[in-house]
């Protein structure tokens, strides 16, 4: 009995044991699902982090793309501006307005050219004449970096020439320039707007002024590597892409966008020194340009501006002492060919000053603002800023540099008048120094400068150099827009009926070879006008040489014939009257 109890016994002792198996069976199966689960949204999670990690690298990626610029001028004590960009780890003091000079001669030696083209309106539409032009503009700006210096060494170590044109020429102006510059077409980039803005600055007392903006690379290095020709010096071309903006109709015309001004932008970022291996005294190294896409500049204008900077540096360094009022800069005008291949000089050298330096050296001042060959050329990054900060100091430093920023950026701050001519010639110069108060409080006055000797006593190498010279200032507008389209004066005869009578002023064009007669009559002794009765020397010279200013003021009026039946058959009698009196 009690081995069959026993037995009995064991026997429920098993049967508890199966059920607690059974129990811890149904209790593990749980916890492996559970842990299955639990597996299964670790797994989930992982891969959204992947999901989420995948996507901030190829963001990551993307960025490498779009860059963002971000400069500060910090404020601190005396008046100073601290200007930071994070991005090239560039660190420059730009001086406040009290102690910065308009008149900064840049002693270093130009070794580079970064010349922004400004295409125009829809280049892409337009005929195959634009094309054209750009194509030589480029050519031309490629046989600057194989310019010499006297040492038969490469001039220029690095030519940019940088296309600006509007986002929806992209596509258009992409296939152009990799067709016909494909072994020097490097980059193309959309650019965004800089922003501004004036912000405490936390770990000081002083504010800075903050200056952003983001550009995407459209595509890089389009360069092949294997060039069919090979250069002196670094050749480049890239397209830089804008957005369409308007600008005030109330106040300018002949445009409908604002591409005329984004070569400020470009400037912008090479002052911020966005080259990988420029330093920062290669910046005052570079020779700023801008010009429109149809006007022919090449190596003897270069020279020519480089050269006559020496000369209105100078000028203006000894006007900074105190000892003059005025403020020089290069003088270029353009000329138009009529149908007839007349060439007919721009009307802005119909009126000036003739004058003689002290190193003999005869020189003409035009009194009106000169359009530069529509194009601006301005030497150094010292020289733009001081030009770009012109304003006088104040007690809010900051305000005042968000001001002259947004003026320099913003199409709807631009002066009144041709929205191209305002922002991208001398006329913006013009206007900055008057803008700006001497410490006499008196404002300078502003002379562009042509060179019409070289300061060589010999008079046969005088009248040489004069054609050369103005050559060298004569820039071609290829276009030919306004030749056929001059205004012209009153008939010669005072009796004829008033209604062939135009007594107004004039933008009758000078024909190139009366711009030399007139200007060499200045340089040679004896030269007589055809309304000289009397022997004598003319009036020009005898000013330049017996005057103790040795200065003469000069002005040309062209006086047409207006007879209908002449002007059909291209007959018209045609008059200079040309007046020299001693300044």
């Amino acid at each position: 009995m009690c081995a069959r109890e026993k037995r009995d016994l064991s026997s429920e002792e098993d049967g508890d044991t199966a059920s607690e198996k059974k129990k811890k069976n149904k209790k593990k199966m749980t916890m492996k699902r559970r842990s299955n689960e639990s597996k299964s949204k670790e797994h989930n999670i992982r891969g959204k982090w992947k999901s989420v990690l995948l996507v901030a690298f190829i963001a990551f990626v993307a960025e490498k793309a779009t860059s963002k610029a971000r400069v500060h001028f910090a404020m601190r004590g005396k008046g100073e501006v601290v200007f930071r960009s994070s991005g090239a780890g560039f660190l420059e003091r730009f001086p406040s307005s009290s102690s910065s000079s308009l008149t900064t001669t840049t002693t270093t030696t130009t070794t580079e050219i970064l010349a922004v083209v400004t295409v125009g309106w829809q280049i892409s539409s337009s005929s195959n004449e634009r094309k054209r032009h750009l194509r030589r503009i480029i050519e031309n700006y490629r046989e600057m970096c194989a310019a010499t210096d006297d040492g038969d060494a490469p001039r220029f170590k690095r030519v940019t020439v940088a296309v600006a044109a509007y986002d929806f020429d992209a596509e258009s102006m992409t296939s152009f320039l990799s067709s016909s510059s494909e072994h020097f077409f490097r980059s193309s980039r959309r650019n965004g707007d800089w922003q501004i803005s004036l912000e405490e600055e936390k770990s000081s007392d002083g504010r800075r002024v903050t200056i952003e903006r983001a550009e995407r690379a459209l595509k890089m290095n389009y360069v092949k590597e294997n060039r069919s020709s090979s250069l002196p010096c670094e050749f480049a071309l890239d397209l830089e892409l804008f957005g369409f903006r308007e600008i005030d109709g109330t106040k300018s015309h002949l445009t409908p966008g604002d591409l005329a001004l984004r070569h400020r932008d470009i400037f912008l970022r090479r002052i911020l020194s966005d080259c990988e291996d420029c330093d920062d005294e290669s910046s005052d190294k570079v020779l700023f340009i801008v010009q429109e896409d149809d006007v022919y500049l090449d190596k003897k204008h270069i020279s020519s501006f480089l050269e006559t900077s020496k000369l209105t540096e100078s000028a203006n360094k000894f006007a900074e002492e105190g000892k003059g009022s005025l403020f020089y800069h290069p003088f270029f005008f353009d000329y138009e060919k009529d149908s007839d291949g007349v060439v007919y000089a721009d009307w802005r050298v119909n009126a000036g000053f003739v004058q003689k330096w002290n190193n003999n050296q005869t020189i003409f001042t035009s009194t009106k603002a000169s359009g530069g060959g529509r194009s601006l050329m301005i030497r150094g990054r010292s020289r733009l800023q001081d030009l770009l900060f012109s304003s006088e100091s104040s007690s809010s430093v900051g305000e005042t540099r968000v001001a002259e920023l947004r003026e320099w950026l913003d199409p709807l701050s631009v002066h009144p008048g041709e929205f191209n001519v305002e922002v991208a010639t001398n006329r913006w110069i013009e206007r900055k120094v008057h803008a700006r108060v001497h410490k006499t409080k008196a404002r300078r006055q502003v002379r562009f400068l042509l060179p019409l000797s070289s300061g060589v006593v010999d008079a046969k190498h005088r009248a040489g150099s004069l054609e050369t010279l103005l050559d060298s200032a004569g820039i071609w507008h290829a276009s030919n827009t306004y030749v056929e389209r001059r205004k012209e004066l009153s008939p010669l005869d005072p009796t004829s009926p008033s209604k062939n009578k135009k007594n107004q002023e004039t933008l009758e064009r000078l024909r190139w070879r009366e711009l030399q007669q007139i200007f060499r009559s200045c340089l040679e002794e004896g030269q007589k006008s055809e309304e000289e009765e009397e022997g004598g020397e003319n009036e020009c010279f005898r000013c330049l040489s017996v005057s103790s200013e040795k200065k003469a003021e000069y002005r040309a009026r062209v006086v047409v014939d207006d007879d209908d039946e002449k002007r059909r058959t291209r007959r018209r009698r045609r008059r200079i009257d040309v007046v020299f009196s001693c300044a």
